[in-house]
C-alpha cells in the first residue's frame, strides 16, 4: 500500500539490568550479571524476579545495599545446604543480610524474606558460621566495618530427575 502513508513498527520491551559500582562511582556491568528480559521467553522466571525485587523495595534502606565490595563465600555453605535435600516448602526464595566486620568475620545476619521460622532459623545459624572473601577498592581479605551483602537462598521444588533442594544460585 503506498499511498503516502508510512508505517512505523514500534518494539517496546522492558528490561532488570543489575549493576556494580566501581571505586570510581561508576556502574558496570558483566556476561553473568542476571540480565532480565521481560518478554514472553519465560514467565515463571520474571514473576519470581518481581516477587524477588518487590520485597527488596518493601525493605529498602536508602539504597544501602548498594556496595563497592566483590564478595566470595569460601567455607562450606554448598554443603550445608544440601542438608535441605527432599524438603517441601511454600516460598520459592529468601533473603538474608549479612553484616560484616573489617576482617570479614559475620556480626550479625537479619531476615530480609523467610521460608518458614524452623528453616530460617538453621539458614541464620549456617550463615552466621560461614566464611567470606572480600574485596574493597583492590584490598583483599579488609571491607569497611559494618558492610553489608544480601544473600538469596532459593527453593527449587522437586522435578521428575531430582529432588527438591536450596542453593545460593538462581537458576
Amino acid at each position: 500500500m503506498d499511498n503516502g502513508q508510512s508505517r512505523t513498527a514500534v518494539c517496546t520491551f522492558y528490561m532488570v539490568h543489575y549493576a556494580h559500582m566501581n571505586k570510581d562511582g561508576n556502574y558496570g556491568t558483566g556476561m553473568c550479571f542476571g540480565n532480565l528480559y521481560f518478554d514472553n521467553s519465560n514467565k515463571r522466571k520474571q514473576l519470581k524476579e518481581d516477587e524477588i525485587l518487590g520485597v527488596l523495595k518493601e525493605n529498602d534502606n536508602e539504597n544501602t545495599w548498594t556496595s563497592t565490595i566483590s564478595y566470595r563465600e569460601t567455607g562450606k555453605l554448598y554443603d550445608e545446604l544440601r542438608k535441605f535435600k527432599g524438603i517441601e516448602l511454600e516460598k520459592s526464595f529468601a533473603i538474608y543480610e549479612i553484616t560484616f566486620a573489617p576482617d570479614l568475620t559475620i556480626k550479625e545476619v537479619r531476615k530480609i524474606s523467610s521460608f518458614n521460622n524452623k528453616v530460617d532459623k538453621e539458614l541464620v545459624s549456617i550463615l552466621k558460621n560461614s566464611e567470606w572473601s572480600g574485596n574493597h577498592y583492590s584490598i583483599h581479605g579488609e571491607v569497611p566495618d559494618n558492610s553489608k551483602l544480601l544473600v538469596g537462598i532459593f527453593y527449587y521444588p522437586a522435578d521428575n530427575r531430582n529432588e527438591s533442594f536450596l542453593s545460593r544460585y538462581y537458576l
